[in-house]
């Protein structure tokens, strides 16, 4: 149509699915039908605005999508690698951040986690080799490992089948290392992005607790600030709009309306949970919605909120970020200041 010539404009396809009924008085389906329905929205002027990003705000959303990709093979090779550990070294007594640092790198890479192979090399060889390999493991983790590994060697296991779930772990661990090597890579790459966007007054300063890589992936997915009227908008935007169901005597319960932009709301919330863990306004706000009382993703989603229109307003101000504002409106922090 756009080749042709002629305007171009979305319309919401809830919106279509819930007019139609209006139109026909039936929840049937045509295509001729369609074409009434959508032109019936178009009239109500419910029509959307196609958002077209370009230039570094076009590549962040990409390079989100290769981060998000990454992430969750990450994931897949950290839970296979885990149940594999399971059968392989029966009585690891160690919690899964272990077998993911560097001295659990360091077994993965010298003897494939396998506990025979620990055993067969003698403990002076095993301390040994981890010391040049782990980067100084200590001494009593080291001694523990020995230990649970001669005790997992008694587990009775088919001949070959050892070896073979070894050379499963050395794939899978080798995958890990891999996929999370592109993920900084990428995390790079946007954070570098974000920087040039912010140095032209185009993207917001840093939060506090929040890294380039993350502002990044946030205004990756938000697009340009500037675009939105109001911080309302935003919410909107990415589905965190509430509404209300209530008629007469009955009161429904308030919710979000999950209707934007999910992968928006997606990395808004990996940025609340990684803030309400520090000590910042943003924790604090979490801490005390607890205390009131309000369930725990009830505040995480008002944290997301609030989130939202932090960011909106340091894109809209061009101010650099200040965590005072976070618990003060503005009429609060203009009597402070004053």
């Amino acid at each position: 149509a756009r080749h042709l010539g002629h305007q171009t404009a979305y319309v919401n396809g809830e919106h279509v699915s819930s007019a139609s009924v209006i139109e026909s008085g039936d929840q049937g389906k045509t295509d001729r039908m369609d074409a009434r329905v959508i032109a019936m929205v178009a009239e109500m002027d419910k029509t959307q605005e196609e958002r077209i990003l370009e230039g570094e705000y076009a590549l962040l959303r990409e390079l989100g999508r290769m981060y998000e990709a990454e992430t969750e093979a990450v994931v897949r090779a950290r839970c296979r690698l885990d149940d594999l550990l399971q059968k392989l070294f029966c009585d690891l007594e160690k919690d899964k951040s272990f077998v993911f640092s560097n001295t659990g790198g360091a077994v993965a890479e010298l003897y494939g986690w396998n506990p025979k192979k620990i055993v067969d090399d003698g403990f002076e060889r095993f301390r040994q080799k981890m010391k040049q390999k782990g980067k100084g493991g200590h001494e009593k983790t080291l001694e523990s490992l020995w230990e649970q590994a001669q005790s997992s060697v008694r587990q009775q296991m088919p001949a070959g089948r050892r070896e073979l779930l070894e050379g499963r772990v050395r794939q899978l661990w080798a995958d890990y290392t891999r996929h999370e090597a592109r993920k900084k890579e990428i995390a790079t790459q946007m954070g570098e992005l974000f920087k040039q966007l912010n140095r032209r007054g185009e993207a917001p300063d840093c939060i506090d607790d929040l890294d380039a890589a993350m502002m990044a992936r946030l205004i990756g997915e938000s697009g340009p600030l500037s675009d939105f009227d109001h911080w309302r908008e935003v919410l909107h935007y990415c589905g965190l709009n509430l509404y209300e169901r209530e008629s007469g005597t009955y009161k429904g319960e308030t919710k979000i309306s999950k209707k934007g932009r999910s992968r928006f709301r997606k990395v808004l919330g990996q940025a609340a949970f990684a803030l309400v863990q520090g000590e910042n306004p943003f924790a604090a706000y979490f801490k005390r919605k607890r205390a009131e009382g309000t369930g725990y993703w009830k505040t995480m989603v008002a944290t997301m909120r609030k989130l939202c229109k932090v960011l909106y307003g340091l894109a809209k101000s061009g101010a650099s970020y200040d965590p005072t504002r976070v618990s003060r409106c503005e009429s609060q922090h203009a009597k402070a200041c004053s």
